[in-house]
């Protein structure tokens, strides 16, 4: 596939990475002369269409940390996604490398990460999916949301959401884990349990038995008792994101927001003292 030129347009010069039924590729536009993602699909009609609604999803979604799509093209059997190529690596790997995170940067991450899913929620979109492997992070600190590929619009039931539970399960709200219809809370419910992570190196939850324990009343520790520099104010967030009933949690994520602000102010203040 390298060296590849596809739709007399895109030059393949590498594999970016790969999994399920798709493979993405790093390519250079030679027609707008920029670097670009290609998602390729090819598999099935069930898949191909998922990787279409995903693209028309996100279509519908401007914001700075959201990840572009550009374009959906077709030949044969295959879709290819083209999309915003972001120069930088998955919060995944980033955690892998670094285990917990400042508590600045962690804090300004999950701003960040609130204010792309409000922009989904406002869409009336449920990303469904959200991950340290799905939320790029550049060089200079700005994330972007990516894989759109189980979102579910508010109201409406997929075909493939009737079938079978999908998603990662150590990131899944309880309610979605048991296959039950979601709302905007559950993605609340998601961004607890990346945050946690990121402030503390480990998930709040057992990877293989997450949602049962949940419903079984565990509570995970405060992240300051895995992470002393976390103040409780982040604590009490974090917790609330991951209460086990829907009702319990933030009614939306702007309020996340809201209570993050506070703690990113004090932080410039503190800096601009020393």
């Amino acid at each position: 596939m390298e060296g590849e030129i596809l739709f007399d347009r895109y030059e393949i010069e590498e594999e970016a990475g790969s999994g399920g039924f798709a493979t993405v590729y790093k390519a250079f536009d030679q027609t707008m002369k920029r670097t670009v993602a290609i998602k390729a699909v090819q598999a099935e009609d069930q898949v191909r269409d998922t990787a279409l609604r995903e693209a028309r999803l996100i279509a519908r979604l401007t914001h700075p940390n959201i990840i572009t799509v550009f374009d959906i093209l077709q030949e044969g059997s295959t879709f290819y996604m083209i999309m915003e190529y972001v120069e930088g690596l998955s919060l995944e790997e980033l955690v892998e490398r670094v285990g917990e995170l400042r508590v600045s940067e962690a804090t300004s991450i999950i701003y960040q990460l609130c204010d792309a899913i409000e922009t989904a929620h406002l869409a009336n979109i449920i990303h469904k999916d959200i991950k340290p492997a799905n939320i790029m992070i550049t060089r200079r600190g700005r994330i972007k949301v990516t894989d759109f590929g189980i979102a579910d619009i508010l109201g409406e039931v997929s075909s493939d959401s009737r079938k079978y539970v999908a998603g990662t399960a150590v990131y899944m709200s309880p309610e979605q884990y048991e296959g039950q219809r979601v709302d905007f809370k559950s993605d609340i419910f998601c961004i607890g349990v990346v945050a946690y992570e990121l402030l503390t190196g480990i998930t709040p939850f057992h990877p293989q038995l997450p949602c049962q324990e949940a419903r079984k009343g565990r509570r995970p520790p405060p992240p300051s008792q895995l992470n002393p520099s976390v103040p409780h104010s982040l604590d009490h967030i974090i917790l609330k994101c991951l209460q086990v009933y829907p009702e319990e949690r933030y009614s939306y994520v702007g309020l996340i927001k809201e209570n993050l602000s506070g703690l990113l102010d004090a932080d410039r203040n503190r800096l601009e003292r020393e």
